[in-house]
């Protein structure tokens, strides 16, 4: 059973605004995960936490940030991947002058027992992708343990590339996918 999931978001058409906000959302690594949770999601800044409110608008019991830039983000959170909180993220970025913005994250369970992407764009297109441990070698492509000659597990050198590999044709599919979406509802609305 997953234990820490380890999330890696990135951002593209950002307003200088929104920016800005992720810029100085964790100033340095004394900024608590609490008070990073409160500027996204306008909370005062003496809200307790709440473990139903983190289910329901995080996605995991509790949520610590690594990293935060107007460049990208990194994440843990305990169990299972943060969609509610890309998605309150997202919300927040758009309301800050960005209403192109775009949200690509992808993430992977410790162990790994399960990998996925997750993105976001205007108009309501998300697209995303769950992977799961029994099914790595035909999605992905490569496990992330081999059995060596003596039946024990090792960690498999190719994983991680193989891993990057099948997140970029995701990230494509991502791309691509948006595109076709807008062309689209273009089509409907010269109807």
């Amino acid at each position: 059973m997953a234990n820490h999931v380890n999330s890696y978001i990135s951002f593209e058409n950002l307003s200088e605004k929104a920016e800005k906000f992720l810029e100085e959302l964790m100033p340095d690594y004394q900024t608590s995960s609490d008070e990073v949770i409160n500027k996204i999601f306008d909370l005062s800044a003496d809200t307790e936490y709440d473990w139903d409110w983190h289910i329901e608008n995080i996605g995991a019991k509790w949520i610590t940030f690594e990293d935060v830039s107007a460049c990208g983000m990194a994440t843990v959170t305990a169990w299972s991947a943060p969609e509610a909180f890309y998605r309150g993220l997202y919300k927040k970025l758009v309301s800050l002058d960005s209403p192109d913005a775009e949200l690509w994250a992808s993430y992977d369970d410790e162990m790994p027992n399960f990998v996925g992407v997750f993105g976001l764009a205007p108009n309501d297109y998300d697209y995303e992708e769950y992977v799961d441990e029994e099914v790595y070698q035909q999605c992905i492509g490569s496990l992330p343990y081999v059995e060596d000659e003596d039946g024990e597990w090792e960690h498999n050198e190719e994983w991680w590339d193989k891993f990057d590999e099948w997140r970029e044709k995701e990230y494509s599919y991502f791309k691509d996918g948006y595109q076709e979406y807008l062309e689209e509802m273009n089509e409907e609305d010269k109807c």
